[in-house]
């Protein structure tokens, strides 16, 4: 169970289109938080830079810069590319969002910034990622995320389920009850009583304070 889990959505809707991108995070390593701790820092750089005449390249290499500065542990491992245009198209080829794309964002141009890191070698492969539907105003204000109501915030993507394992052995690891002493039987010469008479007796009892 434990690891990073990718859930990817993307809708079409009147021949405009739109995508999302979320990582439940089951008992993640040090690592793991470190890099989707850094996603969601740089998924907000570039959401914050993204505006009207700015160079698509230039927004990428700020974000690698940052992501080296930060944590060069994780440079390797950082997307090659942190997005696209898109509209009519799902993934507008001229727009992509990395090193090599001259071209700069226009107003009005809705953009799928997406972030993450990944490790596909090793022991385990993992990877985070964050992706939203991000709209370029025309009126030269912040970018609007369109996905922003569902949240990708730590706390709501995180589960930490290792003390309930740890519950579980200890309760199976608890030692079992010992077993009932066995009733003593009735001294010699005195019969028991039998159930006729105590049934009896418990009908004739009165509770105390109750009326004569």
């Amino acid at each position: 169970m434990q690891g990073t889990y990718l859930l990817s959505v993307g809708v079409t809707y009147a021949e405009y289109a739109s995508c999302i991108s979320r990582t439940i995070l089951v008992d993640p390593t040090p690592m793991q938080k470190t890099a989707y701790a850094l996603a969601i820092e740089i998924h907000q750089q570039i959401v914050g830079a993204l505006k009207p005449g700015v160079v698509l390249k230039e927004l990428y290499c700020c974000a690698k810069e940052t992501v080296a500065a930060k944590n060069p542990d994780l440079a390797s491992k950082f997307v090659t590319s942190a997005g696209f245009g898109m509209g009519l198209e799902f993934n507008d080829m001229m727009l992509v969002c990395n090193d090599k794309c001259d071209r700069k964002v226009v107003a009005g141009t809705p953009f799928c910034i997406s972030v993450g890191f990944s490790e596909p070698a090793g022991k385990t492969p993992w990877a985070v990622w964050i992706a939203n539907t991000v709209l370029v105003p025309h009126d030269g204000g912040p970018c609007q995320v369109l996905t922003e109501g569902s949240s990708f915030a730590a706390k709501d993507v995180m589960y930490e389920l290792g003390g309930d394992d740890e519950d579980t052995a200890s309760v199976a690891a608890a030692p079992a009850p010992p077993p009932a002493a066995p009733k003593a039987a009735p001294a010699k010469g005195k019969a028991a009583a039998k159930p006729e008479a105590k049934a009896k007796a418990k009908a004739g009892a009165k509770p105390p304070g109750a009326p004569k």
